[in-house]
């Protein structure tokens, strides 16, 4: 399988071709190459979420770092200017943090993030990467911070 440049490339090929050539005494010739068939993928994308403290106080602070890599031909490197969503979960769905869609721009797909934890119950929280049409989307594990009442 071969990654491709975007979605309208994604696909199954089939590619054939004819060599014309000349020889020393520039007698020309033709040879009809076998056909070779071949598909495209998207390349996977993989996110990954750290965070300062796993138990903390409500109303303390938490910083999230999030590093956001493409599958490539030599493995998988940081991608910038992937726009990746911070979400937290309390008992039901998963909402994005306010100033939401953050954008990973320093050379390797890294941005970091300070949160004011402002809940009396433990949180989940999670980071998801929304893909750009050449790479398919991800999220992180969820991670979940244990909240403590009182300061």
């Amino acid at each position: 399988m071969f990654t491709c440049g975007g979605e309208a490339d994604l696909g199954s090929y089939l590619v054939s071709g004819i060599i014309e050539g000349y020889d020393a005494d520039y007698d020309s010739f033709e040879y009809t190459m076998p056909q070779a068939r071949f598909s495209t993928i998207a390349p996977k994308t993989k996110t990954h979420l750290s965070v300062s403290d796993r138990s903390v106080r409500s109303d303390d602070p938490v910083r999230f770092r999030v590093k956001a890599t493409g599958q490539s031909v030599r493995g998988y490197v940081g991608l910038d200017y992937t726009t990746v969503r911070m979400q937290y979960s309390i008992g039901g769905g998963w909402k994005s943090f306010r100033g939401d869609n953050k954008v990973t721009t320093n050379g390797a797909g890294v941005f970091k993030e300070t949160w004011l934890v402002n809940f009396t119950r433990n949180v989940r929280v999670r980071a998801k990467a929304l893909g750009d049409g050449v790479y398919s989307p991800s999220k992180s594990k969820v991670i979940t911070i244990a909240v403590q009442k009182g300061s």
